[in-house]
């Protein structure tokens, strides 16, 4: 039973690392993802070696792929804990606005202003960029 609970313990640490390390690739962070890929592989081979030495139980085998399942979760909570990424949102006005423009500007967001015309007239589309918070 010990065995079973390592196992998804070793799964949660390998795809929270997985995670960390994507995350950390695709901001382009070489030195962290480097790091995090080398802490991925040890744990990964670890967790392999358990679940194939010994008698190679297909209850094991099915553990370790809940604690893969089990780690994907833990891996998306992590990344929304960190927050460390932008979000867009589109925000679409009958009349240009300056005011409120100017209020969301000095309050640290980054507004870009486009000006179209739709079914019933013209309109004014605010592309509102913010830090994602958890």
């Amino acid at each position: 039973m010990t065995r079973l609970f390592l196992i998804i313990f070793v799964q949660l640490l390998y795809v929270s690392m997985l995670t960390l390390r994507t995350i950390c690739m695709v901001k382009n962070l070489k030195v962290l993802t480097g790091l995090f890929g080398l802490m991925e592989a040890l744990i990964y081979i670890f967790g392999l070696a358990i679940v194939l030495s010994g008698d190679q139980s297909i209850l094991e085998m099915v553990v370790y792929a809940v604690g893969f399942a089990a780690g994907l979760t833990l891996g998306i909570y992590i990344e929304q804990k960190l927050a460390i990424d932008f979000t867009s949102i589109q925000v679409n006005i009958e009349k240009e606005n300056p005011t409120l423009i100017e209020v969301l500007r000095n309050e640290g967001y980054g507004v870009t202003v486009y000006y179209g015309e739709g079914k019933f007239g013209k309109r004014t589309n605010l592309d509102i960029l913010t830090q994602r918070k958890s």
